[in-house]
């Protein structure tokens, strides 16, 4: 594994290279993002369509400037309120902003990472006349996203320049992605920051409604998935499916109440954490660990309300097209 220091990160971006970079969500493959060549080089390792656009993080609000235009008064309070953190916003483009970027849109997708290391990283960037970078989740188009370095070394080996090493991803999941090019804000994918407290801080309804297929990243029904199915199951159901599949071979289980049965054999048992915070930190690790082992895992259903909004949207997405969902 080739894990870099941020000197040499910054070497290997500014000569068009691809660097994975650590997150507050997950870990980024990142890119110059005024570097049309480089850019280019991200979809084809990720095996990510040009259709779907990129998000652009930059180092301070100020930089925001250098590639969208910001048209309404709410998207200041918003940035103010979350950023350095897990929001990405939606703006009008500069023209300057590469069509690769962007996949041919009028819009740009811009976020402000909350991490020492890519923040210095970006400091040091800037100095060298770089103003952003696109990191879209580093990981094979699909598949979990990474949260930690040895997780991007299984997707892309030495086919990237190199890992930054920041650690564990202390979220574990996407960021929150919200259109503001227009009057009122409007949700593109839920994360950890949720409508009613943008509300708060806005002062502005947040829409909720249909988003268009690569309108923004993590929109297609399947995404965020293990190479193994991944079926999600309610409390009554669980154990009778588990007696199935675990028939057909090892079977990997994420578990928050369901009693644990006292045959273990082939079962990899996981007991997830009750708060959802540190139950989405420790998910896509465990999804990453147990698809080495298993043919087939069970997710126990978790709760039904807006604190577990994220989670179960990317659960949704994982266990798409599997035969138990």
């Amino acid at each position: 594994m080739n894990l870099l220091t941020i000197e040499q990160a910054v070497r290997l971006l500014l000569g068009g290279e691809l660097v994975a970079i650590p997150t507050e969500t997950v870990y980024g493959l990142a890119a110059d993002a005024s570097n049309d060549l480089a850019v280019r080089k991200v979809f084809s390792i990720k095996g990510r369509s040009l259709s779907h656009p990129l998000i652009v993080h930059v180092r301070s609000f100020e930089d925001v400037f250098r590639w969208a235009i910001i048209e309404n008064d709410y998207v200041e309070s918003l940035c103010k309120a979350y950023w350095p953190g897990p929001l990405t916003i939606v703006l009008k483009k500069k023209e300057s902003v590469l069509s690769s970027v962007v996949a041919g849109r009028e819009t740009v997708a811009v976020r402000v990472p909350q991490h020492a290391s890519t923040a210095l990283l970006l400091d040091k960037l800037k100095e060298n006349g770089c103003f952003g970078v696109v990191a879209p989740s580093a990981n094979t188009f699909g598949h979990v996203s990474s949260t930690m370095p040895s997780h991007v070394f299984d997707d892309f080996g030495y086919s990237i320049a190199g890992i930054l090493d920041g650690g564990f991803c202390c979220y574990g999941l996407e960021s929150t992605i919200v259109d503001c090019s227009g009057k009122v804000p409007r949700l593109l994918r839920k994360g950890r920051i949720r409508s009613d407290a943008m509300e708060e801080v806005c002062g502005v309804r947040v829409e909720r409604g249909i988003v268009h297929k690569y309108e923004t990243s993590g929109t297609l029904p399947g995404h965020y998935a293990p190479v193994v199915p991944l079926s999600l199951v309610d409390k009554g159901n669980f154990h009778d499916l588990l007696d199935v599949l675990r028939k057909e071979g090892n079977v990997g289980v994420l578990a928050r109440t369901v009693f644990m049965p006292d045959d273990l054999d082939g079962i990899y048992w996981t007991r997830m954490p009750d708060l959802a915070l540190s139950y989405g930190c420790r998910l896509y690790e465990r999804l990453r660990f147990l698809e080495k082992f298993v043919s087939n895992i069970i997710v126990e259903d978790p709760p039904h309300d807006p604190a577990w909004d994220d989670i179960n949207d990317r659960l949704a997405k994982a266990s798409y097209g599997s035969r138990n969902h």
